[in-house]
């Protein structure tokens, strides 16, 4: 019996590394992503600021939020921070970083691809 979930995953990664290579990257699927400690992530890519490594979500609708919030801005920031500090913002800290969401039109114009 197929595992929807794992196709559904493959498939996204396969047109992502197609839109890597469109672009003029040489990109490639990781082999048995997160099946190995060796190898993590679910697709590579090389630009000429380096190889990328990443991982590749896909959703029906589990991203709306980014979506609409990231509207017709540049990037969205987003940050967690623990429940009892984030009433009190000029007061809290955080241990994870901001995570970076732009489009990838906007990831390759700053890789000056596209």
């Amino acid at each position: 019996m197929p595992n929807r979930n794992k196709e559904k995953g493959s498939r996204g990664e396969i047109k992502l590394v197609k839109e890597f290579e469109k672009a003029g990257f040489r990109a490639r699927r990781i082999p048995y992503s997160g099946a190995l400690e060796s190898w993590k992530g679910d697709v590579e890519a090389w630009t000429p600021k380096g190889k990328l490594t990443g991982e590749v979500k896909i959703r029906s609708s589990g991203f709306k939020f980014l979506y609409d919030n990231l509207g017709v801005h540049d990037f969205l920031a987003i940050r967690e921070v623990k429940k009892e500090e984030a009433a009190h913002l000029n007061n809290w800290q955080s241990t994870k970083p901001y995570l970076i969401i732009l489009t990838l039109d906007k990831f390759l114009e700053i890789l000056d691809i596209k």
